[in-house]
């Protein structure tokens, strides 16, 4: 069954709100909380229960600078996500956007590349990319 076959899929890269709470040892509720404030990424995907990237995290500890990405999408989790997890840069080392994020080493490495991530933005809006 390829619905199956989704799920199992959606499993490997995301957790629900339990298992990220779970994980992270905290009460689903506080998850939930921190998705709302831009904390955390995690949006609905077909269903109505939250579906939280695994890839944000770096040892149990969300990325840096999420809130500030998520400002760049004016707070659209799904469209942040869809921007910090592919490749756009081919052959870097850190080629997609959250692996940069988790690579920054200071607050000003992380705002340079936050500014870096608002001209890929505007770029994506302007077909650039094409």
């Amino acid at each position: 069954d390829s619905r199956q076959e989704d799920n199992s899929d959606r499993a490997d890269i995301y957790w629900s709100a339990a298992e990220a709470a779970n994980i992270l040892g905290h009460d689903k509720a506080t998850v939930i909380r921190h998705i709302h404030r831009g904390e955390l990424i995690g949006f609905k995907l077909f269903t109505n229960a939250f579906q939280i990237p695994k890839d944000q995290f770096q040892h149990g500890i969300p990325a840096q600078g999420i809130k500030e990405v998520l400002r760049l999408f004016n707070d659209d989790q799904l469209d942040a996500w869809t921007f910090l997890s592919p490749p756009l840069h081919r052959g870097a080392r850190h080629a997609r956007p959250i692996d940069r994020l988790h690579g920054a080493r200071s607050d000003e490495e992380r705002a340079e590349l936050i500014d870096r991530f608002a001209v890929d933005r505007q770029s994506l809006d302007y077909g650039d990319h094409l």
